[in-house]
């Protein structure tokens, strides 16, 4: 199955990638596409060098490309039983791989594991165990990605939302509006900013989602991208008792 990778743009902005020699910086583009569903790929520099510069009648060197990497903290480089394999760092941050399949090389927490440094004209591998600071998709396989909310806000705080409140605890799957929702003092505040009457858009919001059986993973993000799109939809919400029965355009998230 083919695997698709992302480079970002920030890629270009972030201060490790941006001091790269253009030799460093390919690698590390092609090793990212070359990694399997964890984050691993072999680390071999003629195995590299025949996969990435395949037509080039001079390649470059290859090992040193290595070692700038990994000086430079953007992989880790590991032996496992006369292999040499790296481990990409902040894999699980850049890259969202679903149904992970298994791992291609082997793995840094393998038993037979050891790290590699370089000893300054190449890369050796020593008797101490691996010590990678773990980021592959097995250790944090239990952590929820980071996603953008229905608001289309990026959580940055996994402990607080944006108005500073305490989340509630997340569902990692979508779920139907739970019988006791209600509005937190967030959303009471964000309804006061807009001027819409909370009950009463909360009412409209429970009997919509309710009627649809609609899932979602975080209602309460939900809801406040309702209370920003009620104006767009239903004007002014002085009156939306008066039109409470009458069919009315909802927003959609």
């Amino acid at each position: 199955m083919p695997r698709i990778r992302t480079l970002k743009p920030e890629i270009l902005e972030d201060e490790k990638t941006s001091r790269l020699s253009d030799t460093a910086f390919r690698l590390f583009a092609s090793m990212i596409v070359l990694a399997d569903d964890h984050g691993h790929v072999r680390a071999d520099a003629r195995w590299l060098q025949a996969q990435i510069w395949w037509a080039h009648a001079e390649p470059p060197n290859v090992l040193t490309a290595l070692i700038e990497l990994q000086r430079g903290e953007l992989i880790e480089v590991y032996g496992v039983r006369g292999g040499t394999y790296a481990s990409l760092r902040g894999w699980t941050k850049h890259q969202r791989v679903d149904n992970a399949g298994k791992g291609r090389v082997p793995m840094p927490d393998d038993p037979d594991a050891r790290k590699v440094v370089s000893n300054g004209s190449g890369l050796v591998t020593t008797d101490e165990p691996a010590a990678i600071r773990g980021d592959s998709r097995r250790d944090s396989a239990s952590r929820s990605e980071m996603r953008l909310d229905q608001e289309g806000d990026q959580e940055k705080d996994p402990e607080e939302d944006r108005e500073g409140n305490p989340r509630r605890s997340r569902r990692v799957s979508p779920s139907p509006l739970p019988s006791d929702w209600k509005p937190r003092e967030a959303e009471q505040r964000l309804a006061e900013k807009l001027g819409h009457e909370l009950e009463a858009e909360a009412e409209a919001f429970r009997d919509h989602y309710a009627s649809k059986g609609t899932s979602l993973a975080d209602w309460d993000a939900a809801f406040r991208g309702w209370l920003r799109r009620a104006g767009k939809f239903n004007g002014d919400t002085a009156q939306r008792g008066a039109r409470r029965e009458e069919p009315r355009e909802v927003p959609e998230l």
